[in-house]
């Protein structure tokens, strides 16, 4: 019953209703080990210490990472997403947005860097950009701090690729849309005219790649944190 309830969640638009959902979810699977186990006194033991390992693990300080790695993965986690159904809101690989393919693509290289290294910090960041959405515009304008503005052009197709590096998203000055560049003169986006998730090649004739954006890079991909 819990796959199919966070199935039915993973293929609706995120809101703070469907995090909450999710996070209730967990909570009624763990509730339910915890009456099934209630009666047999090691299994009950081991569900109590691996639920207060994970706690103590993620309040553990966090450790310096290399950004250059972190952000190969970063560009690389969005072929995940390739092909993806476009959908208003939208955040996993059943249906996602242009700001949602950005940051679900950090959630999950944050997620998977953070277990295969043992690093809380970076699980604590997945958590974070999880929880508290963001539109393009809301990432052109620097995302609490978590975003910083490279520079401005005229639009994709008159930029320098030489000045960018993989990750950087490029947000349209009226905040309406981001796109993620792959490196070389590839971009990722999501856009509601195609219906999917798309790379192009620069020069584009796709209508998103002749206006005015800011170029915009996270800020977990370029300094090292602990």
């Amino acid at each position: 019953v819990f796959k199919l309830i966070f199935l039915w969640i993973d293929r609706q638009p995120s809101t703070i209703f469907t995090k909450c959902g999710y996070l209730a979810c967990c909570f009624g699977c763990w509730a339910l080990l915890l009456a099934v186990f209630w009666g047999r006194k090691k299994a009950l033991t081991i569900l109590l210490y691996v639920t207060a390992a994970i706690g103590i693990f993620l309040l553990l300080p966090g450790r310096a990472y290399d950004t250059d790695e972190l952000r190969d993965e970063y560009a690389s986690m969005f072929m995940k997403y390739k092909d993806v159904p476009y959908q208003r809101g939208g955040e996993s690989i059943h249906g996602i947005d242009c700001s949602g393919l950005v940051r679900r693509t950090l959630i999950d290289t944050l997620r998977l860097k953070g277990f295969s290294t043992l690093n809380p910090g970076l699980y604590r960041e997945a958590l974070y950009f999880w929880w508290f959405d963001a539109s393009a515009k809301t990432i052109g304008e620097g995302y609490s701090g978590n975003v910083t503005e490279i520079l401005t052009a005229d639009s994709i197709n008159s930029l320098d690729s030489n000045l960018l590096l993989p990750g950087d998203m490029a947000v349209t000055q009226n905040g309406a849309h981001v796109l993620a560049f792959l490196g070389k003169c590839g971009w990722m986006q999501a856009c509601p005219a195609i219906g999917h998730v798309s790379i192009h090649e620069v020069p584009s004739d796709n209508s998103w790649f002749s206006l005015p954006i800011k170029i915009v890079r996270w800020n977990c991909l370029t300094k090292r944190k602990g």
